[in-house]
């Protein structure tokens, strides 16, 4: 059980690279949108998330799990609704920006009970 726990835990991880990388990898450009890279990896990390989350059950801080798949929903709902466009408001990029720095906080600094 944990083997699989880890092989989730670190397609989850690719999962955060891919939206991480994919906005960062805009940031000096003047048009920004959204690839399917930053939407399948923001599909993928809701998926993982709720199976991390079921796996870890009474273990789980359920405080910042709620704000971790909070900000995932967030980031996923802003990258389906400007999925077709040819460019996002510069406001929707940053939000999402922000919502990214959030979700390495919460992972990295909020303790794991």
């Amino acid at each position: 059980m944990e083997m699989l726990y880890k092989a989730i835990l670190y397609s989850h991880l690719v999962g955060f690279a891919a939206v991480a990388g994919g906005l960062i990898f805009q940031l000096a450009s003047k048009y920004r949108k959204i690839g399917p890279i930053i939407l399948n990896g923001a599909r993928w990390q809701v998926i993982s998330g709720l199976i991390l989350y079921i796996m870890l059950g009474d273990n789980a801080n359920h405080i910042a799990a709620g704000l971790k798949i909070v900000g995932a929903l967030i980031i996923l709902t802003l990258a389906e609704l400007n999925r077709k466009k040819d460019k996002i408001p510069p406001v929707t990029y940053y939000s999402m920006l922000a919502v990214v720095a959030v979700q390495v906080f919460l992972a990295l600094y909020v303790s794991k009970n």
